[in-house]
């Protein structure tokens, strides 16, 4: 498995891009889609409230049809 902060900045990178847990999960080698979600989740918190905020807007962006 990659290094936790290398792998987190990564799923960010790669959630944003509008990949899937699923994918995300497999391209940075880890067990499963609920792994990805926690490294998004991680590298989330590290972010500044502005850029939380605008990555959530993107993130609920795509769940609109």
């Amino acid at each position: 498995m990659p290094d936790n902060a290398d792998s987190d900045e990564q799923a960010l990178l790669l959630r944003d891009q509008g990949h899937s847990f699923a994918t995300m999960a497999w391209v940075l080698n880890l067990a499963n889609a609920l792994e990805a979600n926690a490294a998004y989740d991680r590298a989330l918190r590290h972010d500044t409230l502005v850029e939380q905020a605008a990555l959530r807007s993107r993130e609920m962006a795509r769940s609109i049809p």
